[in-house]
């Protein structure tokens, strides 16, 4: 494995990584002025008021913890992802998927979320720790889309299905579940593409336009170019000879 320079390093951004020990000072300081207000007045008010700061200043110095000590690096055939406690190295051709788990990409402070499975059950989730941004999606996507397509591909030449969330691509065919099932043979397929944060599909004994949002299928792109695949496929196939 090459161990160059990082193509792009992915971390917290620094508004995470200096306003998390900020947050812990004023915790702390919130806690403190409200422990000797409460001092001269009888009751369990100084415990209490100390119980919830603590609680606060712990969750936010675990933070702080958390989005400093996590990056991802990325590589041209391979990344590696720091962890507090460890550290994972995989290759591009190891991940299985990836998918974005929210049909509006959820934002907190620029924040994107994607969910990247690999081989053998490992799952990655990419958010703020490491300053996920829709940049990040994109490039993961041009990474694998090829890889997961391909492997697509050789699920089906062994008389399999291949399977991305609510469509199933066969031999014959692709099978949509969205408000119902809907079989579109290859030859009745009209178009399929990508807009926004739909996949969309028509067939051509329909007029109406299949919609399924993005967030429920895993890596779209692959999808997009396993189904070109095989209609192409469909397509240059010989006609029978009559003898």
């Amino acid at each position: 494995m090459n161990r160059s320079e990082p193509v792009r390093v992915y971390q917290s951004s620094p508004i995470l990584r200096l306003g998390s020990p900020l947050l812990a000072v004023l915790v702390a300081a919130a806690t403190t002025a409200g422990i000797q207000t409460v001092i001269p007045y009888q009751g369990p008010w100084a415990p209490v008021i100390g119980a919830v700061g603590g609680t606060a200043l712990a969750s936010a110095l675990l933070l702080w913890t958390s989005v400093t000590r996590r990056r991802l690096e990325v590589f041209d055939g391979w990344f590696r992802y720091v962890l507090p406690h460890r550290t994972l190295i995989a290759h591009w051709d190891d991940v299985l998927e990836v998918y974005s788990p929210t049909t509006r990409r959820r934002r907190l402070l620029g924040r994107h979320e994607y969910v990247v499975v690999l081989g053998g059950g490992t799952t990655l989730r990419l958010g703020s720790q490491v300053g996920a941004d829709a940049e990040l999606g994109d490039e993961i996507e041009a990474r694998t889309r090829s890889v997961v397509a391909a492997r697509a591909a050789a699920h089906l030449d062994r008389g399999r299905e291949a399977r991305f969330g609510p469509i199933t691509v066969a031999a014959d065919g692709i099978e949509v579940r969205s408000l119902g099932r809907t079989m579109i043979p290859y030859e009745r397929l009209r178009d399929q593409r990508l807009g926004g944060r739909h996949w969309f599909v028509r067939s051509k004994d329909r007029r109406r336009t299949i919609a399924v949002p993005i967030s429920k299928i895993p890596s779209p792109g692959a999808l997009c170019d396993l189904i070109d695949r095989q209609v192409e496929r469909r397509a240059v196939r010989p006609a029978p000879i009559m003898v």
